[in-house]
């Protein structure tokens, strides 16, 4: 019998994220032999389940499995049934939990909505399946709905668990490319460019050709804002922003320079939301006629905006978000303008490369590249760095509310903004591909 000892303890195992991402995930991480054998995964739910099999066998797995994995993979899956906010029900998780031994590492992975954040830890403490030392926490976005909710659901975690052990999970970080930004700005003659005197602007672009994908009940909660600003793109802007030369940690540095964020007066933020179109040849509906969205919604699609920081050694450098969906393609860079007029361009889709770089690097561009290009993407890429304690991956609370703090002004006042339709197809509202002319040009490049 095999002794597990590192054990993912999944709850929503049962949910839309594990059936489409995350088993699928698991399924790759096993064929390229990077699941341990000692691995083992707990599928906690509310439903009748006999076994992990069949979760796996209702996953969004391609028709084409090998079948020496598939098995491989359902043998390090077992079931739990509970009910996440009822402390009596995890009984036999903790039976499971302490089955496996002392010396087996934890895995909790949150795949639920934020509201059950708390109860299913506060369970997981009472019915003594937490084993501190030993135990980690992993939370899906997004983390609060605002910036005091943020601050308050971080504390009352902190006070069960502590600090150290909680990691809010973001893909972003993980994408080679854009998530690989501060191994390429320590290249030596990157480091020397980085820099107010040498550099205008600091561009994160994110869009999309795709929809809501049938979540409109989540989506209409959150908009293309706190969705992807918020959750993602804020994070990413602070990996250009830190400091590489300073001991301190990322996520302290990190933490700077999002608190150094202001909304550039200069500037308006643009919200926008998709109208009918076609893409790629083929007819789609506005956002108002996907299945679950009210005829008169104002949710917005799509959002623009600009920062300042107040850090000295920014001033002068303006930093735009641009994030869409149903835009005219999939595109995830960022985009760096020197006061030179010459651009700089480290793009994860819709391929892994850097594009403008100086001569005096350029071979050592190519070798990055290249690792990158062989990088683990999405889930695979989250869920080896949770296994293996990979921590850049990974925000902290504090990182997060800062998220929500930086956005404040514009939250507090969305009924100020007014949501402009643009074709779905196009690049966005026509407004705001006036104002942020900088990236509408790059965009029309491809």
């Amino acid at each position: 019998m095999t002794r597990h000892n590192k054990v993912l303890i999944l709850f929503g195992s049962t949910g839309s994220l594990a059936r489409d991402k995350i088993f699928p995930s698991l399924y790759q991480l096993e064929k390229l032999g990077i699941l341990p054998d000692d691995f083992l995964c707990v599928c906690v739910g509310r439903q009748d389940i006999a076994t992990g099999r069949e979760l796996l066998t209702r996953s969004s797995m391609e028709s084409n499995v090998d079948s020496t994995i598939w098995n491989a993979l359902a043998s390090k899956l077992r079931y739990c049934k509970l009910q996440i906010d009822d402390l009596s029900t995890y009984r036999p998780l903790r039976q499971i939990l302490q089955d496996l031994g002392e010396r087996v590492e934890l895995f909790f992975f949150l795949a639920v909505s934020t509201k059950f954040f708390f109860d299913i830890v506060n369970c997981l403490v009472g019915s003594h399946s937490w084993i501190p030392g030993r135990s980690y926490l992993f939370l899906e976005k997004p983390f609060g709905h605002d910036f005091e909710s943020s601050m308050n659901l971080q504390q009352k975690l902190e006070d069960l668990v502590g600090s150290d052990c909680i990691h809010l999970v973001d893909h972003y970080l993980c994408k080679p490319g854009v998530g690989s930004l501060l191994e390429f700005r320590s290249l030596p003659h990157i480091a020397q460019l980085w820099n107010k005197d040498m550099i205008r602007s600091i561009h994160v672009i994110a869009t999309e050709s795709i929809g809501i994908n049938q979540r409109a009940n989540f989506f209409n909660q959150q908009g293309q804002v706190k969705d992807m600003i918020q959750s993602h793109l804020l994070q990413v802007l602070a990996l250009g922003g830190i400091s590489i030369s300073e001991k301190r940690s990322v996520k302290e540095r990190k933490r700077d320079f999002l608190s150094s964020l202001r909304f550039s007066n200069r500037f308006p933020v643009h919200v926008g939301q998709y109208s009918d179109g076609e893409i790629g040849g083929v007819p789609v509906c506005s956002y108002v006629r996907e299945e679950g969205v009210t005829n008169d919604s104002k949710t917005e699609t799509f959002a623009a905006m600009r920062f300042i920081s107040v850090l000295p050694e920014w001033e002068g450098v303006e930093f735009e978000l641009f994030t869409g969906k149903r835009l005219k393609n999939k595109q995830t860079e960022i985009f760096v303008l020197f006061r030179s007029g010459e651009r700089m361009i480290i793009q994860s889709e819709p391929n892994i490369k850097v594009l403008g770089c100086p001569k005096e690097v350029e071979t050592r561009c190519r070798d990055l590249e290249k690792n990158w290009q062989r990088n683990l993407f999405g889930y695979e890429a989250i869920l080896k760095a949770c296994l293996f304690k990979e921590g850049h991956a990974f925000l902290s609370g504090a990182e997060a509310a800062l998220g929500w703090k930086s956005l404040e002004r514009y939250l507090l006042h969305t009924e100020q903004h007014q949501v402009q339709l643009y074709r779905a197809g196009s690049w966005g509202p026509a407004e705001a591909l006036k104002t942020y002319k900088n990236i509408y040009d790059r965009l029309q490049e491809q």
